[in-house]
Order: C-alpha cells, then structure tokens, then sequence
C-alpha cells in the first residue's frame, strides 16, 4: 500500500520504507545518483579520510575558502586544476571534512545524467548550506553545451547559498564563460607541481634517511611536473631498500618522458603568418621563453617582443606524437619532438 506526504498543495508518493523526513540535509558525504521512475536522490557515500599529517599551506587554503564562502553568504565557486597526484583530491577531501565538522554536508557529482535540466532544479531544491563537488568537471561535462547548462547554477541565477568545487585535469577543455571568470568560479587553485617546502617537511616526516632530502630538491626540478604520487613512492621505496633516489628512480613508474628531449619548433606571428623556425633541447614542462625580431629580411621591421610560453598555454597536444601547440596574445609556438635524449645527471 501506497502511503503519501502533502508539501502545502503538492501531493507525493512517498518512496517505499521512508522512515523519516528532515527539515534540513543530515551532515554527511553523498554521491548524487538518478533513478528514470523516482528521478534524483542521494546516496551516502561514508566519509573521506585524509592522512593524519596534512603538509604544505592546505589547511591553510581550506580555512581560507570557508571563512570566503561564510563571509559572502552566497554562491562561490572553487576551481582545482593540474594533474592527477599533484594534490587537487587532498584538498577536496580536507575542505569536505572541515565543512563536516561545521554541519555542512558535501553532494558529489561525478555524471552528468545524460544533460537532464532537472539537475540544476535538484541542485537548487537543497537550500541548506551544501558543498557540491564536481569532479573531473571537464571529463563527466565533456561538451561545451553540457559545461554551459551548470552556468546558471554557478552564477547565482539559482540562489541558493553553494559552495561549488570543481577539480580538472586540462583546463584547456574547461568553457571559456568559466575560467577567468570570479563571479561564477571565485578561486582558482592551479596544482602545477609540489612546492620545495612541501618536499623538505615531507622527508622530514617520512624520509628514514634524511641525507637524501637535497636529493629530492633537485630531482622534483630535472622531473616534469614532480608530484605528491612520486614523492611518496620515492621515499618509501628509499626507505624499504634503504637506498638513495638515485638507486630507485629509475626503476619507478615516473614519466621522464619530459625531461632534456630535442624539439622542432615554429614560432608563429598569428596576425601576420610570420614565422621563425628552430631547434631546442628542453623539457616540455618547462617555460618557452621566445624572442620575436619581426622579419630579418625587412630592416624596417622593428616589431620587437619577448613572449613567454607556460605549460598552462598548451591548447592541444598529442603525446605519443611528441606535438604540442601553445598560444599566447598574437603568438602560436609548435613543437615537435625530433628525438629522446638519454641522458644523465647529478642529483
């Protein structure tokens, strides 16, 4: 037998085995989920748990963010970009806990159900104060047209008091009406490596030989994007086999892929088509600084500047090609992998 509940002039059909109705969402951690016959609910997903030593300045952004999203007292969006292992999942999970602590539940949205327009409507329908988590925003919302529906959720058009978290890998595949764009996504936390401090108060902490430090200093600048996932791995291998890094790292799952290869490029003047062509040897990770003389062969071109290439810049790539292609202001840079080197160094 059916039963009911009635919300002022609107009758539901109660789902089978409700036991209670609350006036505001429990503390907890849930995954969204949709069902195509009762529509949108929320299952508990337990709680996340982080290490017991938090390194590095993020409890300190965590406060930061909470003391932003309680002092506005409206939307405020957080974007998390870099790559997988560079610390975005850490902070995620600690600014959940934290919000947990203070009675604000966490809502995890990892599918985008098809691009159903009852999303943003659920969404708003929680008037609690609530973190919604997106995560890998550009991967579950891969089409520009699925990142624009959630715009209205994120620019305050429902008011609905939300912490919005966002985590991506390229930021490239992010809608442009997102990024650089604070009254709809307030924060942009971009994880591009770990920091040096983080690195010495780490081995600190874990590191049994604590010689090797310097070791991990100067590797993390010869690796390409050097990540909390290698650092971690290092130092315990260093510890199991009690060895240095330079035993072990070379026997680790750690892309070098980067470091010291030989590269074609193409320095591209895009409203002009002039072109300046060359070769160098360098890490795609690391900055590209070019120098643009205008055209050598007209000694009235005086068209000077300096331009500087970061990683954040690449607007597509192909890895297994060895290509990638920045762009900046009035400049295109393409780059093609000739030949890897084999190389060596001291650390």
């Amino acid at each position: 037998m059916s039963t009911y509940f009635k919300e002022h002039n609107k009758v539901f059909v109660a789902p089978n085995g409700a036991k209670e109705v609350f006036d505001h969402l429990p503390p907890g951690q849930y995954i969204l989920r949709y069902n195509p016959l009762t529509g949108y609910y929320l299952e508990n997903n337990g709680s996340f748990t982080v290490p017991e030593k938090i390194f590095g300045d993020v409890e300190q952004r965590v406060k930061r963010v909470l003391k932003t999203y309680f002092h506005r007292n409206c939307n405020t969006g957080v974007l998390l970009s870099g790559d997988k292992g560079a610390g975005k999942t850490m902070f995620a999970r600690l600014l959940s806990i934290r919000a947990l602590e203070q009675g604000i539940p966490t809502v995890i949205v990892n599918d985008n159900f098809g691009n159903d327009i009852g999303l943003n409507k659920f969404i708003s329908d929680i008037e609690d104060r609530c973190i919604i988590m997106f995560d890998e925003f550009e991967k579950v919302f891969d089409k520009d047209e699925d990142q624009n529906k959630v715009l209205s959720l994120f620019d305050g058009t429902y008011q609905s008091n939300k912490l919005f978290v966002l985590t991506a890998n390229d930021t490239f595949k992010v809608s442009n009406f997102i990024l650089n764009r604070p009254g709809r996504v307030y924060y942009h936390f971009r994880y591009t490596g770990i920091e040096e401090d983080f690195i010495r108060e780490f081995c600190d902490y874990h590191l049994d030989d604590k010689s090797h430090t310097e070791s991990f200093i100067s590797l993390a600048k010869v690796v390409g994007k050097f990540n909390f996932d290698m650092l971690q791995a290092l130092v315990q291998e260093c510890n199991i086999h009690q060895e240095s890094p330079q035993q072990v790292y070379q026997m680790m799952n750690i892309d070098l892929d980067g470091v010291s290869d030989k590269f074609s490029y193409s320095l591209i003047k895009i409203s002009t088509g002039k072109k300046r062509v060359g070769e160098e040897t360098c890490s795609i990770y690391d900055r590209h600084y070019m120098y643009w003389d205008g055209d050598k062969e007209d000694d009235n071109d005086n068209d000077e500047t300096s331009i500087t290439f970061e990683y954040s810049d690449i607007q597509r790539y192909d890895r297994e090609a060895g290509v990638f292609v920045f762009e900046k202001d009035d400049f295109r840079l393409e780059m093609k992998r000739e030949k890897k080197s084999f190389f060596s160094f001291a650390f």
